[in-house]
């Protein structure tokens, strides 16, 4: 986690010294689903997710930018397998495997994000302009966590990290792995308003529908989308 805060710092710090460039801070929420893409998988529900970072737009006109960001952001959603294998390790020796129909667990994942897009923008109106983006959102996994949500009293200590090949719950072979990139398009549109100066606030909707699959297991295919709100400040 530091080393992203750094190199937050080094690209605000280049951005900065740019002409055509403006900068800021930026935050954003959403609900995250799966979309199965196998018939061994169902979709079963979204779930909360959060993210921050730095945004820049590089201005080449009054009316269009080129928008770039660096963010820490999460994603997920909730899957239900037809059928899991568990494997317990035998205390006489070797590994023990269990069949389970119908398991549903909840991910929740954290991507380091590099979102590209291009900005237009109308004139300002009184203290507001208008805006609609549309992009990519490049990603890199950080950390993936999961939940089996059989149990009815799921609690905080429930999650355990997958892309493991032990942990402290039972390991379902890779079928938990997720898949260590990302890649999604992003649409978005919102308003800024002028706080004076060259400040403005900002608050868009935004979409992110991925296009990748996330399940490394090679007989399961499911992508990763959001819906969401994102606000933040230029200076």
């Amino acid at each position: 986690m530091k080393k992203c805060f750094l190199l937050m710092a080094i690209l605000v710090s280049t951005i900065s010294y740019g002409q055509g460039f403006r900068f800021g801070i930026t935050g954003n929420s959403g609900l995250g689903w799966y979309t199965p893409q196998t018939k061994y998988l169902k979709a079963a529900g979204s779930n909360l997710n959060f993210g921050y970072g730095i945004t820049a737009d590089y201005e080449f006109s009054d009316n269009y930018a080129f928008n770039f960001g660096f963010q820490i952001g999460q994603n997920g959603g909730r899957l239900t397998y037809d059928t899991l294998e568990y494997q317990f390790p035998n205390p006489s020796g070797g590994i023990i495997t269990e069949k389970k129909p119908g398991v549903t667990y909840e991910y929740k994942n954290q991507w380091i994000e590099l979102p590209i897009s291009l900005k237009l923008k109308t004139n300002e109106i009184g203290y507001l302009k208008y805006f609609a983006s549309f992009g990519i959102k490049p990603g890199i996994l950080s950390s993936a966590r999961a939940r089996n949500l059989e149990s009815s009293n799921t609690t905080t200590a429930d999650w355990f990290f997958v892309n493991k090949k032990e942990n402290d719950n039972l390991d379902f072979f890779r079928k938990d792995n997720i898949i260590p990139v990302r890649a999604s398009l992003l649409i978005q549109g919102g308003f800024e308003y002028n706080l004076g100066g060259k400040t403005s606030m900002f608050g868009a909707l935004f979409f992110d529908k991925g296009f990748t699959n996330q399940l490394s297991d090679p007989n399961l295919k499911s992508n990763n989308s959001m819906v969401g709100l994102q606000v933040g400040v230029f200076f």
